[in-house]
């Protein structure tokens, strides 16, 4: 029998209170996607492992759940607790799995997912980092250009007098 996954991500409603205004409010995500291999599995959980690096003040993240041919083997419930993350993991007891390895193989998958989510926002970042220097070296060059059709309009000021 083939091996295929089922990965699930939810994202309920939030909302960001300050001293009891509301400053903004999120709305709720959900995606299912089935029949995946351990490849694409990997793929998907880290694009959404990267959505929770990249949440605002008060946002709730993703929560995941993920099955092995019908049987779920993770559910992670991402929570906040004084502006700190961290999750909080219930793993399923041995005694509902297939197989004595699927706990250690869907610990190495979503090791594979983290590693693979921290490179994409490390790309991320970088990329964000190129495009801000180049928006900077074009208005250094612009503020050069009319430093210099100052200087220009200046000097043909001065040698009229």
């Amino acid at each position: 029998m083939k091996t295929t996954y089922l990965f699930i991500a939810q994202k309920p409603d939030s909302t960001d209170y300050c001293r009891g205004c509301r400053m903004a409010s999120y709305s709720s995500d959900f995606f299912i996607e089935n029949m995946l291999n351990r490849e694409q599995l990997v793929k998907r959980w880290a694009e959404y492992i990267q959505k929770n690096m990249n949440l605002d003040c008060n946002e709730t993240g993703y929560d995941f759940y993920v099955f092995k041919n019908g049987v779920k083997l993770f559910e992670e419930q991402y929570t906040r607790w004084d502006g700190a993350e961290r999750y909080e993991d219930q793993w399923c007891d041995e005694a509902e799995l297939e197989e004595k390895d699927d706990m250690a193989e869907i610990s190495e998958i979503f090791s594979e997912a983290t590693a693979l989510a921290n490179k994409l926002q490390g790309d991320k970042i970088t990329k964000q980092e190129k495009e801000k220097a180049e928006e900077i070296k074009k208005e250094a060059e612009k503020a050069k250009q009319e430093r210099q059709a100052l200087y220009e309009k200046l000097k043909k000021e001065f040698d009229k007098l």
